[in-house]
């Protein structure tokens, strides 16, 4: 299974051990050696937390393809709906909307 941590996680890593730095070097006054080491240790920790984290996209594809055989199927999980193989096309062109709303009126706007 991989788990390597991608940009994102990188990135935001990489943004936590900058500021850790700058708190260490420049707010506490630590020697430069010193923060640059801390900054590296905060840096490493958010990769270690960012790929123990991180999804495997192959296993939850793999999950998916096997429980998709199982689904029911139809429209928003109706198990009693046609598939959508089985659904007759639609009408002649210029047929009837088939709704069960009311026509709008054509009645003209009172003066």
């Amino acid at each position: 299974m991989d788990r390597t941590p991608g940009l994102r996680a990188f990135g935001s890593a990489s943004l936590g051990g900058i500021f850790i730095f700058g708190v260490v070097a420049f707010w506490m006054h630590w020697p430069l050696f010193l923060a640059v080491a801390i900054g590296a240790v905060f840096l490493v920790a958010g990769l270690l937390v960012a790929g123990t984290l991180a999804d495997d996209g192959r296993a939850a594809e793999a999950a998916w393809r096997a429980a998709s055989a199982d689904l029911p199927r139809g429209a928003a999980g109706d198990p009693d709906a046609p598939a959508a193989d089985e659904v007759a096309p639609p009408g002649p062109i210029g047929a009837a909307p088939r709704s069960s709303a009311r026509p709008r009126s054509s009645a003209q706007p009172r003066s």
